[in-house]
């Protein structure tokens, strides 16, 4: 697994192609470490992951699962996607190929999932006599109980497009590229993204937006952003940020 810093993206590509990209015990765990650097680190805009070889993941690694390392992965596991959802900066995935069981899980994790032309999603946890167990909450509350069970006892691959439709997939190929979706997502104010990112559906249906927006108007950031605008220059942060710098 290859982690690299960079315009203040930190990106984790995995590279155990041999495997296919398997979540092993030690994956998640270097998961894990990844995503404690980026809690501490105030100045990532971004958390980015991606995949080499054929698939971006083909799900748990199933030897170590049944083995006596089986429940520290799974525990390892279930506290990644938590910490995932919690992380204060906006995780995009990019994926790719043929993704299976805690593969989907992994995406299901993310604030934002670009998928290339091709990909397809599964859920093939009981043609080995398993239920998708620790990544189901996660599932579920991005798709719903009647999507996850379909896909669950189905255990067919879906196309991108109809995991777009469920919510597992946001942006596509054939829709937009994956740099301009890059540059697009470094273009929001940090601040602004952080807000974002830690609404949640009590947040947007009772917070009182009228007094919201008024502080969040009279703060730096959007006094820099609106004054930019206006100038018709970019803003300090889209410079400092820049996909091309």
């Amino acid at each position: 697994m290859d982690i690299t810093q960079k315009n203040r993206v930190l990106t984790v590509t995995f590279q155990d192609t041999k495997h296919r990209n398997v979540l092993s015990l030690k994956t998640v765990q270097a998961i894990y470490e990844v995503i404690e650097k980026a809690e501490k680190d105030n100045n990532l805009r971004l958390l980015l992951f991606q995949g080499e070889g054929p698939t971006f993941c083909a799900g748990g690694h199933l030897k170590e699962m049944a083995s006596d390392q089986g429940t520290l992965l799974l525990k390892t596991l279930e506290k990644v996607l938590t910490k995932l959802l919690q992380l204060p900066i906006p995780v995009i995935m990019k994926i790719h190929g043929p993704i299976y069981g805690g593969g989907v899980g992994l995406v299901s994790s993310a604030d934002i999932v670009w998928a290339a032309e091709g990909t397809t999603l599964c859920l093939s946890e009981a043609r080995f006599g398993l239920v998708p167990g620790v990544i189901s909450p996660f599932l579920v509350k991005r798709m719903g109980l009647s999507a996850f069970k379909a896909l669950g006892l189905s255990q067919c691959p879906i196309s991108s497009a109809t995991a777009q439709g469920y919510g597992l997939v946001h942006f596509r190929e054939e829709d937009v590229s994956f740099e301009s979706l890059l540059a697009s997502c470094l273009r929001g104010g940090p601040d602004a993204m952080k807000r974002l990112k830690s609404l949640s559906l009590k947040d947007v249906e009772t917070l009182n937006w009228t007094q919201k927006m008024t502080e969040i108007l009279s703060g730096v950031e959007a006094t820099e952003g609106v004054q930019a605008f206006f100038e018709k220059r970019s803003p300090l942060w889209s410079e400092e940020g820049s996909a091309d710098a």
